[in-house]
């Protein structure tokens, strides 16, 4: 197994900014799809944006475990962790909670709730922590090609015991937040990046595999939008959201115009700060979208515009303003 550090070309590094715009397409699909039994047409739009949702976050992952090197300086790396991660998560996090006590929730223990608020319990800040909590543990594990492989299987596991109840939760440990759902995702992309399976790409066996994804996930799909219980803890959801993943990465890296690559790829770097503001916004404007055909179909790409709107504007200011670039760093621009 190949244990040096990769160094990813331009194109390597535009496509997975790239692929952090479907990724951060996906949460918000996530968030303002809501399952609509008003007709069959219906139905299926809203199962199918209920599947899309699920790949976002395994994608975050898969991301960060390709691109995840064995730090040589602990320190340094967690010093870069702390401005770029931990500084705009605990900000954002902070900022949408006083949104959030303003508008409507009035919390019996502010502390309590403030504190669940951050570490994502019972909100879309859950995925902040199981990254934080994987960057912990994957230095204990990364060298060894078969841990790798445990963690894997240890997320197919824990995802059974998930859909068939096993794993016990109360409102402190949720499904979000058990790490063994995500870990699995995280350990992919680093046996990816073991591997260097970037050099692999143009061999013909890794295309004939890509046309097998397809299939692979037209099935899946199909069986997917029949069913009303699908979401992240499922096995299945496991199986569909890597084959999304590699079926992503290849339609990502087929775009052959390195101008459109460039565009998309400066949109994807404002994906971070998206994730961390869009819940409220977004379900404030997509809350207030009829339920026609037409808007089931729209909504979810509104949400993506009004938000990505929003921190465009933002980061516009910053680049007019006294200390802005400070501002852009607390907020993760």
């Amino acid at each position: 197994m190949n244990d040096r550090k990769i160094l990813f070309t331009k194109n390597d590094s535009l496509s997975f900014d790239i692929l952090r715009v479907i990724a951060i397409f996906s949460v918000i699909v996530a968030h303002v799809n809501i399952i609509n039994y008003n007709s069959s047409v219906n139905l299926y739009i809203t199962r199918f944006w209920n599947a899309f949702g699920t790949i976002g976050v395994a994608i975050f992952l898969i991301i960060s475990g390709l691109v995840y090197n064995q730090p040589d300086n602990i320190l340094y790396f967690w010093k870069k962790k702390f401005n770029r991660i931990i500084i705009p998560w605990l900000f954002c996090a902070t900022l949408t909670f006083l949104l959030s006590v303003f508008l409507r929730d009035k919390k019996q223990n502010i502390l309590i709730s403030y504190i669940s608020w951050i570490f994502g319990i019972g909100t879309w800040y859950y995925y902040i922590s199981i990254y934080l909590i994987i960057l912990l543990v994957i230095p204990l594990i990364y060298k060894s090609y078969y841990s790798l492989i445990i963690c894997i299987m240890l997320t197919f596991i824990s995802l059974n015991l998930e859909f068939y109840n096993i794993i016990p939760h109360n409102q402190y440990f949720t499904k979000y937040l058990n790490v063994f759902n995500w870990l699995g995702y995280f350990a992919i992309g680093s046996i990816a990046h073991k591997f260097d399976w970037l050099k692999l790409k143009h061999l013909i066996i890794v295309r004939h595999l890509f046309f097998f994804c397809i299939l692979i996930f037209i099935i899946l799909n199909y069986y997917i939008l029949k069913n009303d219980n699908y979401s992240y803890f499922t096995p299945l959801a496991f199986c569909f959201n890597i084959i999304s993943a590699i079926v992503s990465f290849n339609v990502v890296y087929s775009i052959k115009s390195m101008r459109i690559k460039t565009i998309l790829a400066e949109y994807g770097k404002l994906t971070f700060c998206i994730y961390l503001i869009h819940m409220q916004f977004v379900q404030a404007i997509c809350t207030r979208i009829p339920n026609n055909i037409l808007f089931l179909i729209v909504k979810p790409i509104i949400g993506l515009i009004c938000i990505s709107g929003l921190v465009f504007f933002i980061k516009f200011i910053c680049g007019h303003i006294p200390y802005g670039e400070k501002i852009k760093l607390i907020i993760g621009l």
